[in-house]
């Protein structure tokens, strides 16, 4: 625990929320941020996550399968034989 102390209380941006506590952080607007979570962040990658995979389903739905049976067994007989 002494090396990751030493590591990240020399980091410019971690270091404040390391050495106060978080009762003491909250009373002061620079340092408030350091305590919460990043819940913008959170919802904005969850909303383009089910975005870019229902869009993709819905984009995918019309196109035709591919036949990808010979070229896979290709590959795993390549790498049984070069193993």
């Amino acid at each position: 625990t002494e090396l990751l102390w030493q590591t990240f209380s020399n980091h410019p941006t971690l270091s404040p929320c390391l050495t106060i506590s978080k009762e003491k952080a909250q009373g002061n607007p620079q340092l408030g941020s350091c305590w919460q979570p990043p819940r913008k962040k959170s919802f904005l990658f969850s909303a383009l996550y089910a975005a870019f995979v229902f869009g993709g389903r819905h984009l995918m739905n019309k196109r035709a399968k591919f036949e990808l049976r010979k070229p896979l067994v290709l590959w795993s007989l390549t790498l049984a034989v070069f193993r």
